[in-house]
Order: structure tokens, then sequence, then C-alpha cells
């Protein structure tokens, strides 16, 4: 009993510490965040920032939100898919592709 009630106390500590996930929300929980709502959100970002820049490469959406390769690689193919980003004829001199926001483009070279 008494080991429990020590157990209790660290978790208690640990979260208002902000440390350690609150009890119920391991990966899996119905209300735990879901990998794909990460990167949907992600992708409205990169989309609203498109507007200022309309050329992007994945490494530079990696850095710039901080995801992995693949999270990079994810949102880009998300906004690739439902036509707001296209891939351009070109490169980068590093061998990155170069993705382009035609609507964007269009009307910033008007």
């Amino acid at each position: 009993m008494d080991r429990v009630l020590r157990r209790r106390r660290r978790g208690i500590r640990a979260r208002v510490a902000g440390q350690g996930r609150a009890p119920g929300l391991a990966p899996g929980h119905p209300s735990a965040p879901r990998p794909e709502c990460r990167e949907r959100g992600k992708a409205e970002q990169v989309a609203a920032d498109l507007v200022g820049t309309p050329f992007i490469t994945m490494p530079d959406v990696a850095v710039a939100y901080r995801l992995s390769q693949q999270g990079a690689i994810n949102v880009v193919r998300a906004l690739e898919n439902i036509g707001i980003l296209q891939r351009a004829r070109i490169s980068t001199a590093t061998g990155a592709q170069l993705y382009v926001a035609r609507a964007v483009y269009d009307v910033i070279s008007e």
C-alpha cells in the first residue's frame, strides 16, 4: 500500500512540474492526439506561409516547422495531392526537389 501511494505522489509531482503524461493519454488512447492531425495542422501552416514564399523544399519544411524528414515528406505530399503545390522542373544546388505554389506564383508574377 505504501508503495502505491509513493507512485501516485511521484506521478502527481511529475504532472505538476510539467513532466510525464497525464494518465489515460498514452499513445492509442482515444483522446490522445493522432500523428495525422499534427501533420494536417502543419500542412495548414505551410499552406498559409506559401503566400510570402511560393517556393519550398522538403528540407526547408522540416527545419522551419520542426518536423522529421518523413513528416516533411508527408506534409508536402499532402499539399501536392490537393493541388496547392506542384513539383518544379528544377532542383536546388544541393539536389533538393523544389516545389512551387503555382497560384501564388501566378499572382506575384502578374
